[in-house]
Formats: structure tokens, C-alpha cells, sequence
């Protein structure tokens, strides 16, 4: 009697103690290219941008053109392979890339993960500094990590009456 329960306590030992192992995946194709900065943001280009060389995208209801001169009327959005600005109205200068924005203005860099919203502002495409008025946005934390230093991955919020960029940074 002994020898049967034994037996039947042994086989449930060995049923539980099975473990199933699925086959893994293969690995990735090509080389996978490691940045030699593990700080490093990695930027995924979006898609419908154009190329790092290619003229800015513009969009709008209507368009009038003067010369190098457009002034755009409704939902306008400009778009290079960098930023996204969009606003309600814009007189864009396609040879400077000098922008004059109005109403319900949104500005979002991709690079560097800043959006800013104003009311009015004037913005440059090509040497990307601009001056925002009644603005609020948020900039990602630029902190380099140390021993005995807290980090976070929140970002900074900002508000001011007149927000300016300039090669990067931001006055307020």
C-alpha cells in the first residue's frame, strides 16, 4: 500500500516539475549600431517629414503669394525635418524662413522634445530662434547624472509673457 502511494506522489512530483520553454525568435537582421553615448536621445525620424535637406512642408486652407512672400490662411502647418509649427495664420518668407505666427500657435521640436503654445510670435526656420508672447510649453530635463545627484525624466514646464529662443535655450 505504501509502495503505491509512493509511486502516485512521485509521478505528481514529476508532472508539476515540468516547465515548457518556447523556441526564441531569431536574432535581429544586420548589424545593430550602438551609440558610443548610452545618454544619447535617439531621434526616429516621423513620418511624412521631409528629408534633412528638403524645403519645409506647408500646409493651409488658402495661400496668397506676393514674390517670396505667403500668407496662409487656416489650420496652417510648416513642417521640416526638425520642428512642427502650426497656428491659425501665418505670413511665411520662403527665402529668409522668416515666419510672423497668430492664433492658437503650437510649435514642437522634434530633436530636442520642447512644445511651446502662444498666442503670437515670429519664428525662423532656418536658423531656428524665435520670440513667443503669452507662452507656455514644456522642455525635456537636460541634467547629466553623477553619483549623489537625483535626476527625473519629467519634464520642465514654463510659462512667461514673452518666451525667446535662441541657439537652443530658451529666455523667459
Amino acid at each position: 500500500y505504501l509502495v503505491r502511494i509512493a509511486a502516485l506522489f512521485s509521478l505528481t512530483i514529476c508532472v508539476l516539475g515540468q516547465e515548457y520553454r518556447p523556441e526564441l525568435p531569431p536574432p535581429p537582421a544586420g548589424p545593430v549600431q550602438v551609440s558610443p553615448n548610452p545618454n544619447q536621445r535617439v531621434v526616429i525620424p516621423h513620418e511624412g517629414a521631409p528629408g534633412p535637406d528638403e524645403q519645409a512642408i506647408i500646409q493651409a486652407n488658402s495661400q496668397e503669394q506676393e514674390g517670396d512672400l505667403v500668407h496662409l490662411r487656416g489650420m496652417v502647418r510648416i513642417e521640416t525635418s526638425q520642428m512642427l509649427l502650426t497656428a491659425d495664420e501665418v505670413d511665411y518668407n520662403q527665402d529668409t524662413g522668416d515666419a510672423e505666427v497668430r492664433g492658437h500657435v503650437h510649435y514642437e521640436n522634434f530633436e530636442t522634445g520642447e512644445k511651446l503654445f502662444c498666442d503670437h510670435g515670429y519664428y525662423n526656420t532656418e536658423t531656428e530662434n524665435g520670440t513667443f508672447y503669452e507662452a507656455s510649453g514644456t522642455a525635456p530635463s537636460r541634467v547629466a547624472p553623477r553619483p549623489g545627484l537625483l535626476t527625473t525624466s519629467n519634464p520642465f514646464y514654463f510659462q512667461a509673457k514673452v518666451a525667446e529662443r535662441r541657439e537652443g535655450h530658451y529666455l523667459l
